[in-house]
Parts: structure tokens; C-alpha cells; sequence
């Protein structure tokens, strides 16, 4: 036989606070989705803010790559001289053919990043994006392995930021700190 213990206040007081404590209002689920939606909204805004950034960099790194392995190598090993041409949306790889600058057909054409400026410094003098395709290439890397040396910039107008990618003449590349504020 089993008998059921008599309801005190005591017991009662204790059965409400247990039934109280095991859930949550409407209130206080209402108060925890706002918090919730207001913690969302400051992250996507930080993110919206940083992917041009993050486009910068990796803009500035996919150059680098590229520059070396396609302009550095292929140059090595066709013991040939290759450069690298920059336009205002594009860069391209070229060779030096019978007297004549050609695109590399195996290397595609790289698009640049929209909003992203880039430019070209040689001792400290910018170089004017090309004209004409039999013009010289901005950028030129030499059957040795040897580049002649080049700063790259890459800015966004608004805000502005920027980052510049150095290469001295022994084919060294330094990516530089990303700057803000930073001015041509």
C-alpha cells in the first residue's frame, strides 16, 4: 500500500517553485530573441564592413602567387623574359615574341576584385597602367629568376584602405601591413 503524503503549504510552496523553474515565460523568451536579433545585427554589420578589407588581402596575396609562380617560373624555365601587364580591371601574363609583347595563352587573364584600385610603383614613381598591348609590361621578371623591382598597390576608396606587395630584384616578395586613411 502505498500512501500519498498530505499537501502543506510547505509542499505546495516548493511544487510551484519547481514547476516556476522549469521553463521560461513568453517575456523572457521575448527579451532573449531581441538581445539575440541585436548581437546578429552588430556582427553583420562589423562583416559587411571587413569583406572589402578581406578582399584586399586576398587580392594582394593572389598576386603574389601568381607573379611568382607563373611570371618567375615560366621565366626560368623558358629562359625567356615574361611580364605581367595591368590594366584598369585586369593583369595579364606576356612574353617577348619576335620583337612583339604576346599574352601567354595557357595563363588566363585575372579579373581585379570590383572597388579595388591597383597601381604600380618603381623607385617610387608610379607607372602608368598600358595602352597597347606591344607596349612594355609594368612588371618584368627576367630569365634568371631576377624581377625587376616593383611596389603594388591595392586601395579601396571608401574608406579607404590599402596594401602594397614589394618585390625586390632577387624575387623576394614582402606583403605589407594593411593601412587605413592611407593616401596615393
Amino acid at each position: 500500500m502505498f500512501c500519498t503524503p498530505a499537501k502543506t503549504p510547505a509542499t505546495t510552496g516548493s511544487a510551484l517553485a519547481a514547476r516556476r523553474s522549469a521553463g521560461f515565460t513568453l517575456i523572457e523568451i521575448l527579451v532573449g530573441l531581441v538581445i539575440l536579433g541585436v548581437v546578429v545585427g552588430v556582427v553583420a554589420l562589423s562583416l559587411g564592413r571587413d569583406r572589402g578589407v578581406g578582399r584586399l588581402s586576398v587580392a594582394a596575396q593572389r598576386a603574389q602567387a601568381l607573379i611568382s609562380t607563373h611570371c618567375r617560373q615560366s621565366a626560368i624555365l623558358q629562359g625567356r623574359l615574361i611580364g605581367v601587364a595591368f590594366t584598369a580591371d585586369e593583369y595579364f601574363f606576356v612574353n617577348r615574341w619576335e620583337g612583339e609583347w604576346l599574352r601567354l595563352p595557357e595563363v588566363k587573364t585575372e579579373l581585379l576584385p570590383p572597388g579595388i584600385e591597383v597601381w604600380i610603383s618603381q623607385d617610387n614613381r608610379r607607372v602608368e597602367e598600358r595602352e597597347a598591348l606591344n607596349d612594355l609590361p609594368q612588371i618584368l621578371c627576367l630569365p634568371s629568376g631576377e624581377l625587376i623591382p616593383f611596389e603594388l598597390h591595392f586601395e579601396l576608396p571608401e574608406p579607404r584602405h590599402s596594401i602594397t606587395l614589394k618585390a625586390s630584384s632577387n624575387g623576394d616578395f614582402e606583403l605589407g601591413e594593411l593601412r587605413s586613411g592611407a593616401a596615393r
